[in-house]
Order: structure tokens, then C-alpha cells, then sequence
């Protein structure tokens, strides 16, 4: 390096002394220019870019949104349109004739198992005892439904060739891609409204509902319930028909459902948004299950009328608190999925005292379930763990009267599940039962406020074995006493006024 500053002239190496400072200013001050020039040639091509492409697009898009947000692409071939006027011909939908019309109708519609689905259940009951006729759409359950129903039964299949799914299939992937791209509110509203009408099932109940209702105009309604936004295009068609009111309960924070899953927000949640912006504000009312829910959705929806809470409380039977016995039975009923956490339960069973057994109790994933089986056996708790079928609905209470503790912890993983506050909490308190139960706002809230049980306050098997070894059996009675107590309260007797009275305001 020496060798190579020797090589240069004695005069450059003075000129470079002397005008240093001016040549690093000058590189500086060049530099500083083009780095300003770079951000404003840059805001330049952002402002055309949004002038000339972005808004126009969104502009274009928009109109095209709300020109196809009535309309379904038919398919343009012979053979589709002939299996469409099939399709008129045989609607496939078995129709069981209830008790006498009433003056006033309404028609409630499940995507569910009706005859087993709690809430459309307590709904139906209630509406009926207030004199109205109920008709109920949906599918069977596996129990028996209520003979006084003007129960419509909707296939679980459809009659589509394969041609024809193949082709709703392709409509259905483009418009769930196309319902991603940042275009708009009505860009994906459109996008949603199609995703959903080319879904093959779902389509088919759409038509086959609105014929049927055309084909029955006794049955003119004076109110439709919507459960949830699955069912809401098939409701709203209804609707339509009879120029009625509709509310549209939901049982879940849709948005944040799943919010805990990257794929989910990526793919599904545009979807869900579109449906949701799309028919929640054209709704009478919107009802859901619990305060937290209900006042996310009075910030993030564009609605009429506050989000109305009615919460999934059962019918108020009374029982007697049951003296604990030699084996304390800890149980969970209801569905059994991955998703419910059960895998948790049994993997901190060892950390359990040994009079504590575990009972689950209903439908769901045979390999997950079978996959339960496996967990106990593997660690020696066969005999402490069972798992039985579900019970029908008007037994679903009394069982579990003979339980000890109402088991149900789950992750904090969504908003969804932050502020869940499904049916079994209530049967539990209805049954009589300690709660052993996450701590989470809308659970924790009414555990503490009777005082029934004990919250978990992590997700980990030693928090949630130290909640179970907290009860002795004198815990145990005393928070069984306290929840029959609070089942005079936290009951459908109460809940239901509540659901008239908001109905009424609306014819």
C-alpha cells in the first residue's frame, strides 16, 4: 500500500490536502440530492399511480361489485340450463306440516342439525309459546323434531353433474382470489356474495328454499331468523319473497374466528368480511351470545341498531345439588375436536389427585377421538377416562346433574374464543355442577360473580391441575349449591323476554 501512495505525484497529493473538505462536502451534498430526488420521484409515481390505475380501478371494480351482488353467473351451457329446469322440478326438499298457522309467522333457518341445534331450539320454543307459528329450516338431526314445526327439510346432497361442479368449483376459486385484492368494500362484497353462491350445496338450498316459499304463500312470513352469515343468502331470499323483517343471530365472532390461523386471515377472512359487510347492514337487528362479542361487532359493523345480547342459557329445570362420591367425575360434553383442547386435559391427568375422573361426553372426530384413547392408555389412565356418545337434548342436563365438576378450558388464541360463552357453560350451571373453567372475560365474569368454581388461568396442564386439585368436596358442594342458585337467574325463562321484546320492536 505504501508502494502504490509513493506511485502518485507530490502535487496531487497537496491539491487533495487542500480541497478535501470541499470534495467530501460536494460528495455529500450529491448524495443528499439524489436520495431527495429518489423520495420525491417516488411520491410523484405513487400519486400517479393512485390517480391514474389504483382509483380507477377500485372505481371499476366497485360498479362491477354492485352490479354482480344480485345476480349469480348461470352456466351458458344446454346441458346446464336443462338440469336447472330439473332442479325446478324436483326441489328435494321434504316438508313436515306443524300445528295450525297462527296470525303471526316466523321462519328460522340453520345450516344445523335442527332438531338438536340448542339455540334454534329455545328460539322456536319461545315464539311458540308466545302464539306464533314456527318454520324451521335446515337439516335433520339425530334426534326427532318438534312435532308442531312446519319443519323444511333441506337435502344434504345435490343433484349437480360433474360438469356443473367443475364449473361452480372454477367460479368459486376465482371469485374467493379475486375477493383478496385490496379493491374495495364493494369490490369484496361482490367477490364474497359469488364466492358463496357457487358453492354447489349452499347454492342449491337457495333455490329450492325460494321455490318452496313461492309454492307456499300460507306460510308468508312476518320475521326470518338467519343463523349466522352461512345461512343468511337463503334467509334473505325468504325475505324477499314475503317482504318480512330479518335478524340475523350470531353465534360466533366470525372476523375472529379463527384469527390464530395465518391461512385463515390469508384466504377466508376477506371472504367472511365481504359476506358480513355485505348483509349485516341490511339487517333489522343483529342479536349474538355474549357482551364481548356483541361489542366488537357494534364497533366493526355498519349496523341499524345495536348488536342485541341474548345468551344461550337453557330452559330452567329444577335439580338438587348431588352429594359428591367416592370417584369425583370431572366432565366435558359437547363437541370433541382438536380444537377443544381435550388432549390437554388428559396429558395433565397425572399431575391429577387419584379420586378425580374424566368423563367426555359427546360427538366428533373419530380419529381424534380415537387418537384420546390412545393418549389415556399410553399413560395408564384407561380406567379414568371415558368417552360416550352423545345424550338427547332434553337429557343433556340431567346427566351431567350426575357429574361433579363442568370441565371447559380452552387457548386464548382468537378474539373469537376470548369472549366465548357457549351453551355448556350454562348447562353446567344449570346441571348443578362446580366449573372448572378458562379465565377468560365472559366466563370468568359469571364464575366469580356466583362464585361456582375455579378459573385456569394459563393453558398448561400444571395450571390446569392445580384448578382440579383445588376442589374437595366441600368446595364442591358449596359451588353446586351456588350454581343452582345462579340457574334461577342464567336461565331461558329470563333470556327469553328479553328475545320477544327485541322481536317486537321490529314489526
Amino acid at each position: 500500500m505504501r508502494r502504490l501512495l509513493n506511485l502518485i505525484p507530490e502535487s496531487y497529493k497537496r491539491m487533495a490536502r487542500n480541497h478535501a473538505p470541499w470534495l467530501i462536502g460536494l460528495v455529500g451534498l450529491m448524495i443528499t440530492a439524489s436520495r431527495w430526488a429518489r423520495i420525491y420521484i417516488k411520491r410523484v409515481l405513487v400519486v400517479a399511480y393512485r390517480l391514474f390505475l389504483l382509483w380507477p380501478a377500485r372505481i371499476c371494480a366497485s360498479l362491477a361489485g354492485f352490479i354482480l351482488m344480485p345476480f349469480r353467473i348461470a352456466p351458458p351451457f344446454q346441458k346446464f340450463r336443462n338440469m336447472e329446469q330439473r332442479r325446478s322440478d324436483e326441489t328435494r326438499i321434504a316438508y313436515q306440516v306443524g300445528a295450525p298457522l297462527q296470525e303471526k309467522i316466523a321462519w328460522i333457518v340453520s345450516f344445523t342439525g335442527v332438531s338438536n341445534e340448542p339455540r334454534v331450539l329455545r328460539q322456536s320454543q319461545a315464539l311458540m309459546d308466545a302464539g306464533w307459528s314456527v318454520v324451521v329450516v335446515g337439516y335433520q338431526g339425530h334426534t326427532e323434531t318438534n312435532p308442531n314445526w312446519h319443519f323444511v327439510k333441506m337435502s344434504a346432497s345435490h343433484p349437480y353433474s360433474s360438469d356443473e361442479i367443475h364449473f361452480h368449483e372454477f367460479l368459486r376459486r376465482a371469485a374467493k382470489v379475486l375477493c383478496r385484492l385490496p379493491l374495495g368494500r364493494i369490490w369484496r362484497m361482490g367477490m364474497a356474495r359469488m364466492h358463496h353462491a357457487h358453492i354447489p350445496l349452499w347454492r342449491y338450498h337457495t333455490k329450492t328454499v325460494r321455490d318452496f316459499a313461492k309454492a307456499h304463500p300460507e306460510l308468508k312470513a312476518d320475521l326470518v331468523l338467519a343463523h349466522d352469515f352461512h345461512s343468511c343468502e337463503v334467509a334473505f331470499a325468504v325475505r324477499d319473497q314475503f317482504k318480512a323483517k330479518i335478524s340475523v343471530d350470531c353465534h360466533e365472532y366470525a372476523r375472529g374466528q379463527y384469527a390464530h390461523d395465518p391461512a385463515w386471515v390469508k384466504y377466508t377472512l376477506p371472504y367472511v368480511s365481504g359476506m358480513h359487510d355485505y348483509y349485516l347492514p341490511r339487517a333489522d337487528s343483529v342479536t349474538t351470545v355474549s357482551a364481548g362479542i356483541a361489542k366488537l361487532m357494534n364497533r366493526e359493523e355498519r349496523l341499524k341498531r345495536p348488536v342485541q345480547l341474548i345468551r344461550s342459557t337453557p330452559f330452567y329445570r329444577p335439580f338438587e345439588a348431588q352429594e359428591p362420591r367416592d370417584r369425583l367425575t370431572v366432565l366435558y360434553h359437547g363437541d370433541i375436536s382438536h380444537v377443544r383442547g381435550l388432549h390437554m386435559a388428559i396429558a395433565s391427568m397425572p399431575l391429577w389427585r387419584d379420586e378425580f375422573d374424566l368423563l367426555l361426553r359427546g360427538n366428533g372426530d373419530p380419529v381424534y377421538i380415537e387418537h384420546l384413547r390412545t393418549q389415556a392408555e399410553g399413560l395408564g389412565l384407561g380406567h379414568r377416562v371415558r368417552i360416550e356418545g352423545p345424550v338427547p337434548f332434553d337429557q343433556i342436563i340431567p346427566r351431567a346433574n350426575e357429574a361433579d365438576i363442568g370441565y371447559f378450558v380452552h387457548y386464548d388464541a382468537s378474539p373469537q374464543k376470548r369472549f366465548v360463552l357457549p351453551n355448556k357453560f350454562f348447562e353446567y350451571v344449570a346441571a348443578g355442577l362446580a366449573l372448572c373453567v378458562s379465565d377468560l372475560p365472559e366466563m370468568a365474569s359469571l364464575t366469580r360473580q356466583y362464585d361456582m368454581g375455579h378459573l385456569v388461568s394459563d393453558y398448561d396442564e400444571q395450571q390446569i391441575a392445580a384448578s382440579i386439585n383445588a376442589f374437595d368436596r366441600a368446595s364442591i358442594m358449596r359451588f353446586k349449591r351456588n350454581a343452582l342458585n345462579a340457574a334461577k337467574e342464567l336461565n331461558w325463562d329470563v333470556e327469553k323476554e328479553k328475545l320477544l321484546a327485541h322481536y317486537n320492536t321490529l314489526l
